[in-house]
């Protein structure tokens, strides 16, 4: 895995524990990453979009209120002072495979299964930061692009049915992080715009336009 300096990163924490609150920040200042801000619900992070820009935002699914899809929607539907490319991990306890279809369908940039470790979350950085992919922009869907990487197998009508039906037929059924990672791996495209490019540090994070 590549070695980055996270010093650079702003990132903001969205849950309503103060548990995990304090671990993820304990957990990002090992990474090296200096700004940290928390929030213990929506409305509460959509009103910090006015003077804190964050380059990455963790968020909790499960919150009283508002929860975690709520947050993404009105994020990536231009609700927020943030840019709505912004990348967007989402965290939870609950991996049932229709959870985390429906987290990909609202526009999550990846999905973290509790418990947490410093090796899941510098992962997570690392392919951010790694990845260009396009801004999907449409009347049913706005977010990260979904494809999959298929390693140049064709795929047909009919294997394309079959995989959907798996998904959507196995409600019941938990994933692991790395079950997780397969459903969330994304087809890599090439972008020169770059998202962060702020007070001349050298930008980590790349967004299509």
């Amino acid at each position: 895995m590549k070695a980055y300096d996270l010093s650079s990163i702003d990132v903001l924490l969205v849950d309503d524990h103060k548990f995990t609150l304090s671990y993820m920040r304990e957990i990002l200042r090992i990474l090296g990453v200096r700004e940290i801000r928390v929030a213990e619900n929506v409305d509460s992070a959509i009103k910090m979009s006015a003077n804190f820009k964050p380059d990455i935002i963790f968020c909790d699914i499960e919150m009283p209120g508002k929860n975690g899809i709520e947050l993404i929607k009105q994020i990536r539907d231009g609700g927020s002072e943030w840019d709505p490319r912004i990348p967007i991990i989402t965290f939870t306890s609950f991996t049932e495979q229709n959870r985390v279809h429906a987290l990909r369908d609202v526009g999550s940039s990846h999905y973290l299964a509790k418990p947490i470790s410093p090796a899941s979350v510098y992962s997570r950085m690392v392919r951010i930061i790694d990845e260009k992919r396009p801004f999907i922009k449409t009347d049913d869907y706005k977010g990260p692009d979904r494809r999959r990487k298929n390693n140049n197998v064709p795929c047909d009508g009919k294997e394309r049915r079959k995989m959907s039906d798996d998904v959507e037929g196995s409600s019941d059924m938990s994933l692991s992080q790395e079950e997780l990672d397969v459903l969330f791996k994304k087809e890599h495209v090439n972008s020169t715009k770059y998202f962060l490019a702020r007070g001349g540090r050298k930008p980590l994070i790349q967004l299509d336009a």
